[in-house]
């Protein structure tokens, strides 16, 4: 703990896939430990249609939508795999974590927020902190559901974004692909530090 979270791929299982078939029931880690591995997965496929757009003059403005749901997507899967980890690892240093569970199941971002900056100040990381909430808060000031980029219309049929509603897709991309990197790199440094606390509390049981 203390310095900001770095990238490592260690803890990643190697792929088998090729490009006709991919198996994704077996010769990986438990599905509850797979968030990040789903949302880097988006994040990668979010990056691809923003590089085609990208390079696009002329493009049409609902190929923005997709983009926008993925990034949201992987940010959604990110913050909640960081967090369920998260809560292992204070378990493990003897921090009762004190977020509602039930925001792990529900597809608000802010919400998910107040635990992450426990977590993160437990971890040091206040500056990541600052910087993911700098993005989060206004994406789901936008979307707090993760519908208005799914559907043209809302459960009572009215137009699921105003239609004032417009932004840069291409500058949008730059700041969620930062907040990202950011989740990525925490959800490793936190399963390292969980597997090393383990590792710790085994070694002291075998000396007992």
């Amino acid at each position: 703990m203390g310095s900001e979270p770095q990238k490592d791929n260690s803890q990643k299982p190697a792929s088998r896939s090729n490009h006709r078939y991919v198996n994704l029931g077996s010769g990986w880690r438990r599905p509850a430990e797979e968030f990040g591995y789903y949302g880097e997965a988006f994040h990668k496929a979010a990056r691809e249609l923003v590089r085609v757009l990208d390079e696009n003059p002329s493009y049409d403005p609902f190929e923005a939508c997709p983009i926008v749901f993925l990034y949201r997507h992987a940010t959604e899967l990110y913050l909640k795999g960081v967090l369920r980890s998260g809560e292992s690892l204070l378990k493990l240093e003897g921090i009762q974590p004190t977020f509602d569970a039930s925001a792990l199941t529900a597809h608000p971002l802010r919400p998910l927020l107040t635990p992450l900056r426990e977590l993160f100040e437990a971890m040091e990381w206040g500056k990541s902190y600052e910087e993911i909430a700098s993005f989060v808060e206004p994406l789901d000031q936008m979307d707090p559901n993760s519908f208005c980029f799914r559907y043209p219309v809302n459960k009572k049929d009215e137009a699921a974004l105003p239609k004032s509603f417009g932004f840069n897709v291409v500058g949008f991309a730059r700041e969620a692909d930062s907040c990202l990197e950011i989740l990525y790199n925490a959800s490793y440094s936190i399963a390292d530090c969980a597997e090393s606390a383990r590792a710790a509390r085994l070694d002291y049981a075998g000396e007992l």
